[in-house]
């Protein structure tokens, strides 16, 4: 019972919430740097956003090239126009690739250096960030997913050294995150399974990392899984169904606070190298992993398995710990299935030397978060987790 808690942000959560954009930069500056993918806009998902601005006063800009994943030599292109912009608030609008774009450039604007060198790779330091110059950042999210409206976290892509790492940065915490499951409603069924078993890996891997979770964020966790594993299958049965889609905001919010006092271990440890060797987008890459790894951290700590099988609804007051243990990763395996995860590593034509590659990956550049985990994995365990999700 000796921890920090550190929760910064401002969270505005519920439908229509986003129209309280406009109040929310009060205070923060003079002009928005509107950061967003083209979809987001043509979808209209910025109207109202763009109209609590107006009706606010403020002035904006929009920059809509984010895509997928986003790329070291994206942002540090980006970094020049906002710079000649004069707008002195970044805002964030869509999934996590839009959040991080934005907090990678909310560094890059008054820092010298290429993005790439703040990313904190567990074989390298990133290079010294002054919070004071950070702009702050609001963040507004399209997807119920990554969590980045609540972490201090931006996950950037080299495509120059096929790495992909993240900034760990408090400084990037958003000054305020309007959290309206409204703008989740267009999410395509295949769409809202990845991006909601990426949320469930946040929650689970938080819990199962040893040396950072907390009592704070165990609880944060309890309620994350039982909303995820609740709502999850009939978000993605119908995507109109709005209490669902409140139902996995709010769990993928309290995923993203889990991480941001906890953090991720060995599922993200090889999902973030597989993403940027293969190209693969975030959520996809942490679905491959996910139950594999459960499966062979269950006999390190079934104690805290069986906690999480009560979690995902699974209530057998006659098992033993290691069968009820045992159940929870079944349980978790079936939900997975009715949304038609976890995809194979074949499905996207995968090579085998991409076993090796793994497993150096995760041993140099990605090893912090592999010590974190309940067992810690040799370099064979590795190869052989990714061979078995081939």
């Amino acid at each position: 019972m000796n921890f920090n808690i550190n929760m910064p942000v401002k969270v505005l959560f519920g439908s229509g919430r986003v129209v309280e954009f406009g109040k929310e930069v009060t205070g923060l500056g003079r002009k928005v740097f509107l950061v967003t993918m083209r979809e987001i806009l043509e979808l209209g998902l910025l109207d109202k956003a763009i109209a609590s601005l107006k009706a606010a006063g403020f002035e904006y800009e929009i920059f809509s090239d984010v895509l997928p994943d986003p790329k070291s030599g994206d942002i540090d292109c980006a970094v020049e126009r906002l710079r000649s912009s004069g707008c002195d608030v970044i805002a964030g609008i869509g999934g996590g690739s839009a959040i991080d774009f934005a907090k990678a450039l909310a560094i890059c604007y008054a820092h010298p250096l290429d993005v790439w060198s703040y990313v904190n790779l567990s074989n390298r330091p990133p290079a010294p960030i002054d919070a004071s110059k950070v702009l702050p950042i609001i963040a507004l999210p399209t997807t119920s997913g990554t969590g980045s409206e609540v972490t201090p976290y931006s996950v950037v892509t080299n495509t120059e050294t096929v790495q992909k790492g993240t900034i760990k940065e408090t400084s990037i915490f958003p000054k305020v995150a309007i959290i309206d499951p409204e703008l989740t409603l267009t999410l395509p069924p295949e769409l809202t399974a990845i991006i909601g078993v990426d949320a469930l890996a946040h929650a689970v891997e938080s819990y199962f990392n040893v040396p950072n979770r907390t009592p704070y964020s165990d609880i944060v966790v309890e309620q994350s899984v039982g909303c995820i594993a609740k709502y999850l299958k009939r978000a993605f049965d119908d995507g109109g169904d709005l209490e669902a889609r409140v139902g996995m905001a709010w769990g993928s919010a309290l995923a993203g606070v889990a991480i941001s006092q906890a953090g991720t271990t060995v599922v993200h440890a090889l999902a973030q190298p597989l993403g940027a060797r293969m190209g693969l987008s975030h959520g996809v890459s942490v679905s491959i992993f996910f139950l594999e790894v459960l499966r062979r951290t269950l006999p390190a700590e079934s104690a805290r398995f069986a906690r999480f099988a009560r979690m995902l609804g699974v209530d057998d007051a006659e098992a033993s710990e290691l069968t009820l243990a045992g159940k929870g990763i079944d349980a978790l395996s079936e939900l997975l299935a009715e949304v038609k995860m976890p995809p194979k590593l074949s499905d996207y034509d995968a090579k085998p030397e991409l076993i090796d590659e793994l497993a150096c990956d995760v041993a140099t550049y990605m090893s912090r978060p592999l010590k974190q985990h309940p067992k810690v994995f040799t370099e064979d365990e590795l190869r052989e987790i990714v061979k078995a999700c081939f």
